[in-house]
């Protein structure tokens, strides 16, 4: 895209002011085709086009309410006995609650009824399930835990897919491109790039990660771009590289890190490069602010900060 803000790293800055300040930590950002922007609190997702689910309530309960008017539409008591760590939704039909006893519980919803039914026990995880993420374009829930395993769930029939990789830390969390079905994981010492299929396009070690995302793109397009966010308030761009393949003698798994295939004769393969660090606004060196949170607009002109002060920061050349 002509105008996108990969196009001149060196420019990038950061607003001179939030564009949001709330209290808590930024859960989540969501811009929708207009340039809209709204910031959720960790513990408030979104559900459906028009709704919202509090999941990290005092009392245990799911709480169903309207977007735009904090009108209450239903509430679920007395769902669980395990505590909730996460939880990610499928339009507003289903609702996936990962838990603390590593069990991951799916429930089928009817707002207009007000009704919830336990549809599935999902079990695949050895740790406390720490991040949850659906990609209804491709069918499926992709899953994180404490002891850095990945796994992808068929959200039809609620069983495991296949295990994506065991990584170096906590899962802190993960994201998909609704295009190509790219995944990105962040661990808390590493973030990767896998295929829809569990193929490992691409990793890199680094330290302190909290969270991750990256532009929707096809796959012929370049540059492609991932941003890592860490808890020291530094922003990390990287570039998804393609170079000539470290061991093309065997054709695939040239090493732990990424996988090679040919293409006009050449083995090639796909490495996470640095091409910039970044930090996020601060009045007080000596405060800890960290990134928890990445919101990047549709026509990849700026992409925006959530931190936990609560504050929302818009980035752009």
């Amino acid at each position: 895209m002509k105008n996108a803000f990969y196009h001149k790293l060196n420019q990038v800055r950061a607003s001179e002011k939030a564009l949001i300040e709330r209290t808590g930590k930024v859960g989540s950002i969501l811009i929708n085709e207009r340039g809209d922007l709204k910031a959720l609190p960790f513990g408030r997702i979104r559900a459906g086009a028009t709704k919202d689910v509090l999941w990290k309530n005092p009392d245990f309960s799911i709480r169903y309410l309207a977007s735009d008017s904090e009108k209450p539409i239903a509430i679920y008591e007395d769902l669980y006995r395990q505590p909730v760590t996460v939880a990610a939704t499928l339009g507003e039909e289903l609702l996936f609650l990962g838990h603390k006893d590593t069990s991951i519980s799916a429930w089928q919803t009817d707002l207009k009824q007000k009704t919830i039914s336990l549809a599935r026990v999902m079990r695949g995880h050895g740790n406390l399930i720490t991040s949850l993420r659906c990609l209804p374009e491709y069918g499926v829930l992709i899953s994180g835990c404490k002891d850095g395993r990945v796994n992808i769930w068929d959200v039809s029939t609620f069983k495991l897919i296949r295990l994506v990789g065991v990584h170096n830390g906590e899962i802190k969390d993960l994201k998909a491109c609704w295009i190509t079905g790219d995944i990105f994981v962040a661990s808390s010492r590493q973030i990767s790039v896998y295929s829809i299929n569990g193929d490992q396009l691409g990793s890199v070690q680094t330290e302190k990660v909290t969270c991750i995302g990256a532009p929707a793109g096809r796959e012929w397009e370049r540059p492609r771009m991932v941003l890592s966010g860490h808890s020291d308030g530094s922003i990390r761009v990287w570039a998804r590289e393609l170079v000539p393949c470290r061991n093309s003698s065997l054709g695939s798994n040239s090493s732990q890190d990424s996988a090679c295939w040919g293409m006009s004769g050449t083995f090639w393969e796909e490495r996470l490069v640095l091409r910039s660090k970044l930090a996020i606004p601060s009045n007080n060196e000596a405060e800890s602010i960290g990134v928890t949170c990445f919101g990047i607009s549709h026509d990849h002109s700026r992409f925006y900060t959530g931190d936990s002060k609560g504050r929302v920061f818009s980035w752009t050349t």
